[in-house]
């Protein structure tokens, strides 16, 4: 019954990962079709239509990094700790194949838990970079000075990166990733040498 609370909870937090970088995605591409619009009435409320987008995306992420927070923190740290008992296990009672198999599912589990979360905030963080990146590379020059003043404004606004912490510790991204699967293997490397 756990299990499937703890998946169930899993699958809400990846759903509103992908929401919100869905949310950076729509203003990139209301930004792409900004040049299309050529009367300055227009362009400013399509602009103010993209800038309430990204707020409420950059709200999102907040209120979702303070929910989240600390859960990532147990969960990165947890998994670290779980890896190198497994690995223990699987050194120390390698004739029991049923406990293998057991622990080489849950090895699966956790990695797979741990790596789905580091790719969501890394494209998480990829999407919100480019909507700066989108705001620049439009014909931006072109239009009067006051169109000109709301995009610097905008491209100012973009440069705010989104990100998922863990506890305010790291950020939650493939790197962290990697690393904590590399901690894993140093704490259980050295637990070997001293069992």
């Amino acid at each position: 019954m756990v299990a499937y609370i703890n998946a169930t909870a899993d699958s809400f937090a990846w759903c509103i990962l992908t929401h919100i970088r869905g949310l950076f995605r729509i203003a990139r591409w209301k930004i792409k079709h900004l040049d299309q619009t050529t009367k300055s009435e227009q362009f400013q409320r399509d602009v103010c239509r993209i800038s309430n987008i990204q707020e409420v995306a950059y709200r999102s992420t907040q209120l979702l990094e303070s929910v989240l927070s600390n859960y990532f923190f147990k969960l990165y740290g947890l998994c670290i700790c779980i890896l190198c008992m497994i690995m223990m296990i699987a050194v120390t009672a390698s004739e029991n194949s049923v406990l293998l198999m057991k622990m080489f599912l849950i090895l699966c589990y956790i990695i797979w838990q741990i790596f789905a979360y580091s790719m969501l905030g890394t494209e998480l963080h990829t999407e919100s970079t480019q909507v700066a990146d989108e705001l620049f590379e439009s014909q931006w020059y072109v239009r009067p000075v006051a169109d000109q003043q709301l995009i610097r404004f905008m491209i100012m606004r973009a440069q705010r990166a989104a990100y998922i912490t863990a506890g305010k510790f790291f950020y939650v991204t493939r790197i962290t990733f990697m690393v904590s699967l590399r901690t894993a293997f140093s704490y259980f490397t050295v637990m070997r040498q001293v069992i």
